[in-house]
């Protein structure tokens, strides 16, 4: 069976939805709080896309109960997007009910020819 097929069909189950980004908690590296929205683009096969982050950061899910510790999760995309909902935002809701608080990394990737962006956080 598709993994991926799998992961979405246990979270459809769960009855896990997408975040509302207005209300969502975020921070700098350094810490500092209200960094920028990224952008999200919804694509064709309904997969929502963030092609560029101007500030790295995280995106906090608190546990709403005592936590078993804290799991920092990091979208994927290949290099060239952050697949934020399917990647991060269910997958942190889906933690948060295993009793994890999460830190999703808001991070760059490429925006054109060049890959030596991607590395760079700061």
């Amino acid at each position: 069976m598709n993994t991926n097929a799998l992961i979405l069909g246990f979270l459809a189950a769960a009855g896990i939805s997408a975040a509302n980004a207005d209300k969502i908690h975020r921070i700098g590296l350094d810490g500092m709080e209200g960094i920028p929205v990224p952008v999200t683009e919804i694509g064709k096969d309904g997969i929502d896309r963030i092609h560029k982050v101007e500030k790295p950061g995280f995106e906090l899910f608190p546990c709403p109960k005592p936590s078993k510790g804290t799991i920092m999760v990091c979208p994927g995309g290949g290099y060239s997007i952050l697949a934020i909902n399917h990647e991060g935002r269910d997958i942190a809701k889906m933690l948060n009910g295993f009793g994890y608080d999460v830190a999703i990394l808001l991070y760059r990737v490429s925006e054109g020819d060049s890959n030596a962006s991607v590395f760079i956080l700061g």
